[in-house]
């Protein structure tokens, strides 16, 4: 059962025609909200606007169960390469995680005459986002219930010689902001797999494994790996999707072997933060466990 107003029940008793706009609320990790729906018109209730002039949206049947099974809702957003997710489009968003960790809330709305809401929501289903496919149109999303929370592995932690946390993260509790170069520019020669860098520092090697961020160009939001950096080179582990020209833009953040003193200039004695290091250099190998 799902709960609804007596404003709605009575509504639906009288069995009047009506018009049904299903409303979604994306919420991301940043605390940025897009509120869409696949109606063919925008719906407004209350503050909020469900667009819809954003990605034409598709879902799967519904389904409840009196079970502990995850729920799950299949979503397909159809949309051209157009910029209005956070300045880029749907496919790079959905290449370079932006909707990873998002929670995902689905209102139906019936309405006696289009775009008339007074009836109130009704919460159709609510989750997190699961896995994300990039196609030939937009991207088919996968939203898991809530309760997937519950759907892990447990000790969570494994024993493991290299650090568990990710470099910069709320466990590592490094700032990336300190150990980013920002606003750094491309050369000639620049292309989809690597970048020419017009100003390495001394220390280049230090950001292999980083994270490069695209700043401007037709890359813009694009987020690669760098493989590997070496005289004012930096090749990416996968390459951009376009080719870069020069004068793009990007940033760097340095990498982390996770490792605890290798003398790499990229472990955790390096950045001073043995005291947060999560790793287990002493497990022994396996032909000699016993």
């Amino acid at each position: 059962m799902r709960p609804a107003g007596a404003p709605l029940i009575a509504f639906m008793y009288s069995r009047l025609p009506c018009w049904v706009a299903d409303c979604f609320t994306f919420t991301l990790r940043d605390g940025s909200v897009y509120n869409w729906t696949s109606f063919d018109q925008p719906v407004t209730y209350g503050p909020t606007t469900y667009l819809a002039q954003g990605p034409m949206l598709q879902r799967s049947k519904l389904g409840v169960k009196n079970t502990v099974e995850v729920p799950e809702l299949d979503l397909d957003l159809f949309a051209l390469d157009t910029s209005f997710v956070g300045g880029i489009n749907v496919k790079t968003a959905l290449h370079n995680g932006y909707f990873d960790g998002a929670t995902v809330e689905m209102n139906r709305f019936f309405m006696p005459t289009p775009g008339d809401t007074t009836l109130g929501p009704l919460l159709m289903f609510g989750g997190r986002m699961g896995q994300a496919k990039i196609t030939a149109i937009g991207g088919s999303l996968t939203i898991r219930g809530a309760n997937v929370l519950m759907n892990q592995y447990a000790p969570r932690n494994l024993y493991q010689p290299s650090c568990l946390h990710a470099f910069c993260d709320i466990n590592c509790t490094l700032l990336e902001t300190a150990f980013t170069l920002t606003g750094q520019t491309m050369l000639a020669g620049s292309s989809s797999t690597q970048l020419v860098w017009s100003s390495p520092p001394g220390d280049q090697a230090g950001y292999t494994l980083g994270k490069v961020s695209i700043t401007s160009g037709v890359n813009t939001g694009a987020v690669r790996t760098a493989k590997f950096v070496d005289s004012g080179i930096i090749y990416l582990a996968y390459p951009l999707y376009g080719a870069p020209a020069p004068g793009d833009t990007f940033k760097i953040l340095r990498g982390c072997d996770k490792t605890f003193d290798t003398g790499t200039g990229q472990d955790c004695t390096f950045y001073n933060n043995t005291q947060h290091w999560r790793g287990f250099d002493q497990v022994p190998p396996a032909e000699y466990a016993f």
